[in-house]
């Protein structure tokens, strides 16, 4: 760190190689024709001055972010969980960072309070997660009276009384899928459309028709 206490910057990297400001730039910023050894030597600076850049700086520079917005819900339910990490872990992967705006309705204000924030942030796509509303009991016999089947196979699922009947997806699939989507879009392709595979899991709560 520069003896006055600052945080380090890019030009006291650029003092230390030697180089321009600009070369310093291209570096950071992967833009531009820099030799292998001059990398090096901004790389090695950059590590032993401590440098980190300004990623509000860099985004006025490449007018990308590298921020990814994910609008969820508050429920700690296996799904809409179960996604949220695979989308942040496969958007580290690829290079972004996300930013959980978590709702707990997903009322048009607050959706687009949420979008605002976004927006704020220069976020480069928004990826929602949308709750999934279930149906309340109302005091009749399931299957007896009412068959009842569900979707995504949460883990209580098979332990509710009766056992749930529903379909199972991955939700780690589904996240992945998402976020390859969303880089697709962001480099200029086409985005396809995804159908991923189900499986129906029978339980105790759907059975034949009463008459």
């Amino acid at each position: 760190m520069p003896r006055n206490g600052r945080p380090p910057s890019m030009a006291d990297v650029a003092q230390l190689v030697g180089v321009s400001h600009q070369t310093v730039s291209r570096v950071v910023n992967g833009k531009g024709r820099v030799s292998p050894r001059t990398c090096e030597r901004v790389q090695s600076a950059i590590a032993q001055l401590g440098y980190r850049p300004n990623s509000v700086a860099r985004a006025l520079v490449t007018a990308r972010s590298g921020i990814i917005g994910v609008v969820t819900t508050t429920s700690a339910h296996f799904g809409p969980s179960s996604m949220l990490i695979a989308l942040e872990t496969t958007a580290r992967e690829a290079g972004f960072f996300t930013s959980v705006v978590a709702l707990d309705r997903f009322s048009v204000e607050d959706v687009a309070s949420a979008f605002d924030h976004f927006s704020s942030l220069a976020a480069e796509a928004i990826i929602v997660i949308t709750p999934m509303d279930s149906l309340a009991e109302a005091g009749v016999s399931v299957p007896g009276d009412v068959s009842v089947a569900g979707f995504d196979d949460v883990p209580l699922a098979a332990y509710a009384g009766p056992g749930l009947t529903t379909v199972h997806q991955d939700f780690a699939d589904l996240g992945r899928c998402a976020m390859e989507a969303v880089s697709q879009a962001l480099e200029g392709g086409s985005v396809d459309t995804y159908v991923r595979p189900t499986r129906l899991v029978v339980r105790g709560s759907t059975g034949a028709c009463a008459r």
